[in-house]
């Protein structure tokens, strides 16, 4: 059986979609990412994206690209979560989009080493912070086991409570807009 080739992949993951995507033309097969870009060919050469969707939607700043974040400031939104932040993306670009008024998330999973959140966590500073968790998805955890073994983790490792305490309690209540009480 020969490979699949990536038109066949395309239309094979969600036909409708990949119908209408080439219907708005943007419908393309990305061949790889690097931090917040994506890339496919045309005629042969590599043609950079920035990923400002992570996925058609289901992360509300894509792939945390710093500059989208000043602007959604400048267009005065006040609470903004930069969601899903991987390893790979630089301190520093961390910090700005802090000091933008933003939020990074801290995502575990089951088996992640939180030693690398730690660390960003703390570089960052834990109140620009908050926890979230990618589980219960088929043959994961019940988020709420996640959530619990992500706190389990944390402080075996030597966060204190404190420290999860505002990453957990504090800062979504912030972004929601909500008092916590003790805060």
């Amino acid at each position: 059986m020969e490979p699949l080739a990536p038109d066949d992949f395309y239309q094979m993951i969600k036909p409708q979609l990949c119908g209408l995507l080439d219907l708005l033309r943007v419908g393309v097969v990305f061949e790889r990412a690097q931090g917040d870009y994506l890339f496919y060919r045309r005629d042969g050469q590599e043609v950079p994206v920035l990923d400002l969707v992570g996925g058609y939607g289901s992360l509300l700043f894509g792939h945390h690209h710093p500059v989208l974040v000043a602007e959604a400031q400048r267009h005065g939104i006040e609470r903004i979560v930069v969601s899903h932040v991987r390893n790979d993306t630089p301190l520093d670009a961390r910090r700005q989009m802090a000091g933008h008024g933003a939020v990074i998330e801290l995502v575990y999973r089951p088996g992640t080493n939180p030693k690398p959140l730690i660390e960003s966590a703390r570089a960052v500073g834990v109140e620009h912070c908050a926890m979230t968790v990618d589980g219960g998805q088929a043959f994961s955890p019940l988020p709420a086991e996640t959530f619990r073994a992500f706190v389990g983790q944390l402080l075996f490792h030597g966060m204190s409570v404190d420290e999860v305490k505002i990453m957990a309690q504090k800062v979504p209540a912030r972004v929601l807009g909500v008092r916590v009480a003790g805060f």
